[in-house]
């Protein structure tokens, strides 16, 4: 069965026999309120042949699309690459598809972002940047498709809009419902919060802090202060829960602009 959200296309496919196949219901160890889709390792990083980034003279002058001032902090701003001729072979991203709403950046290694966030600072991409479009597509997997055919066409431009979202904290114990539905994948980066159901704790924490509620799309990324990928921060959470003693439970999670 497919994964919410999940490319109907592979690039790599990877398995892992504790999360073969999509399921929603309660986690064991976790506690009846909270519930958990998990699937299969698929199509999580995506390296796709790239090309040149944006000479210094004429970077985002094209379109409706413009340069950011300076660094953004919080919110959305655009990207544009140039694709005069080819000149790497890979993006050198590592893309999270859990989130329908966006590609998420779970990773940045050797290829044309890289070197884009080295000349271009100021518009550098982020680990959990959230890609909305690409040349105005805004569907995943479309999104994608858009990428890949304006590098192997050689367009002149590949017009990014991002998401850089806010980061805030959440304590609740580590005893009781959690009291929310989660999507995640074994490597994905963190696991998204798709519902909080009423009088969980994350609920109650709501209810007594309203300058900093949980809401559904947030994304959770660390426990403790500590950055853990999907299956990590889900193993992790249930070791808390399984203390003898209560202890507070500190939860980072992101939130995006839409």
């Amino acid at each position: 069965q497919a994964h919410p959200g999940a490319f109907p296309f592979r690039l790599f496919r990877w398995f892992r026999s504790h999360c073969g196949e999509t399921a929603l219901g309660a986690l064991p160890g976790v506690g009846a309120g909270m519930l958990c889709c998990c699937a299969a390792e698929e199509t999580t990083m995506a390296e796709v042949a790239s090309t040149a980034v944006l000479e210094e003279s004429n970077r985002f002058t094209e379109g409706k699309f413009t340069s950011p001032a300076a660094t953004v902090e919080v919110g959305i701003f655009d990207v544009a690459l140039k694709i005069p001729e080819l000149k790497m072979s890979q993006l050198g991203l590592e893309i999270d598809v859990t989130d329908e709403r966006g590609l998420v950046v779970a990773n940045i290694g050797e290829g044309l972002f890289q070197r884009f966030n080295e000349l271009y600072p100021t518009q550098a991409l982020r680990i959990y940047d959230k890609i909305l479009s690409a040349n105005d597509v805004k569907q995943s997997a479309e999104m994608y498709k858009t990428m890949k055919s304006s590098l192997n066409e050689k367009k002149d431009l590949l017009m990014l809009s991002v998401s850089r979202p806010s980061r805030f904290e959440v304590t609740i114990s580590s005893h009781g419902q959690l009291g929310m539905k989660l999507n995640y994948k074994n490597n994905s980066a963190g696991i998204c919060i798709t519902a909080i159901t009423d009088g969980g704790l994350l609920d109650k924490w709501n209810k007594a802090n309203f300058d900093r509620q949980a809401l559904p799309g947030d994304r959770i990324i660390a426990l403790g202060g500590k950055e853990m990928r999907g299956l990590e921060l889900i193993e992790g959470i249930k070791a808390e829960q399984a203390q003898t003693t209560p202890q507070e439970m500190r939860l980072t999670l992101l939130r995006y602009e839409k």
